[in-house]
């Protein structure tokens, strides 16, 4: 696993990351981690047993099969 936890993409952000994660979780929207994905994020992270904060970072990344 990647050690880095600092995030990539935080919340209110747009970035073409947030894309990627969205088509990977299934949920629909655009380029913005906004509120909704955000909780989507950390209830993933939880069940990974990865930091569960909710932002993107390599860690979330890195189980998502999401390459930078």
């Amino acid at each position: 696993m990647l050690s880095s936890l600092i995030p990539l993409v935080t919340s209110g952000s747009s970035d073409p990351m947030v894309g990627e994660v969205r088509l990977a979780l299934n949920i629909p929207g655009d380029d913005c981690l906004d509120l909704g994905l955000s909780e989507v994020i950390r209830g993933y992270q939880r069940a990974q047993g990865i930091p569960a904060h909710g932002l993107i970072d390599e860690p979330l990344l890195e189980f998502l099969g999401i390459t930078l």
